[in-house]
């Protein structure tokens, strides 16, 4: 859908004569018809230059570009596709995966991200779409595995553990070599407090037989939230870790701050959810 008195996706107004909110004359819609003309042009372009190079790998990932900018999914994965085919580069790989994992093409994703993991050993965002893929095929330990294997390519890269994180925080599984993965990413990025706070989860979920976990994990935890104040989740863990133990003084405070950092965190706990399986940290 597209608002009255806007153009539609070849860039021409179906709308009528009414004026969009802004007024269909002003500056801000006569730039945006501009981009939307040039754009226009730039396929038809590509197109023609394609015509006469149709091998031109880079023409075909540019086209893939632009149809994906027009909302043309169909039309960008086949370009994606035809680029890779061309020319089976590190960039053009993932592009089209990730492009069929954008559309819940999980498979033919999964199957582009492992030619490309084996292509391209190197790659950590490689080896990430594989987790991911995996992720959204159902197979928890598959893609924690997946993910501690990603953290191994650049230890120093933080994405890979960040999502492994977030895998921690809704998966129920324990896989093993997580909370490695987890101690090194907070030994290697001191100043990260989300590495703590995963670390910290990861312990915690680990706890059965191993009294002398609820220590370390209430360390981790306050280290987290003392790195960043913000850190609504943090504070849950906290009050959830006190509570267990039945320290309700502690646990009151905990949740109290919680609230304080994040209003509708707090209010989610109150109100009997499940706050450990948000997926805080933003999409990479």
């Amino acid at each position: 859908m597209y608002e009255e008195g806007f153009e539609d996706r070849d860039g021409q107004n179906r709308g009528g004569g009414r004026q969009g909110r802004s007024g269909f004359g002003s500056e801000q819609n006569r730039a945006r018809r501009e981009r939307v003309r040039m754009g226009g042009i730039e396929r038809e372009e590509s197109r023609a230059a394609l015509e006469r190079e149709p091998g031109d790998a880079s023409r075909h990932h540019a086209l893939a570009e632009l149809e994906e900018k027009k909302g043309n999914s169909l039309a960008a994965v086949k370009e994606y596709q035809r680029a890779a085919e061309l020319r089976p580069s590190e960039i053009n790989l993932f592009d089209w995966g990730a492009e069929l994992l954008l559309h819940r093409a999980y498979e033919p994703a999964s199957e582009v991200f492992a030619k490309g993991r084996r292509l391209f050993p190197g790659s950590v965002r490689m080896a990430m779409g594989l987790g991911v893929a995996a992720y959204a095929l159902g197979s928890y330990e598959l893609a924690a595995q997946r993910l501690c294997e990603a953290s191994d390519v650049d230890p120093s890269d933080e994405k890979p553990y960040l999502f492994l994180g977030k895998l921690e925080a809704v998966g129920s599984g324990l896989v093993p070599g997580v909370v490695e993965r987890l101690e090194r990413f907070e030994r290697l990025q001191p100043g990260n407090s989300w590495a703590p706070y995963y670390h910290a989860l990861a312990l915690w979920k680990r706890r059965e037989g191993h009294p002398e976990a609820a220590a370390q994990v209430e360390r981790l935890f306050k280290k987290a939230v003392g790195q960043d104040s913000k850190l609504a989740v943090a504070y849950l863990q906290l009050g959830i870790l006190y509570a267990e133990g039945k320290d309700w003084p502690k646990a009151i405070a905990a949740l109290q701050s919680s609230v304080k950092a994040d209003p509708g965190l707090g209010r989610s706990f109150s109100a009997g959810e499940r706050l450990s399986d948000e997926w805080p940290g933003g999409k990479s």
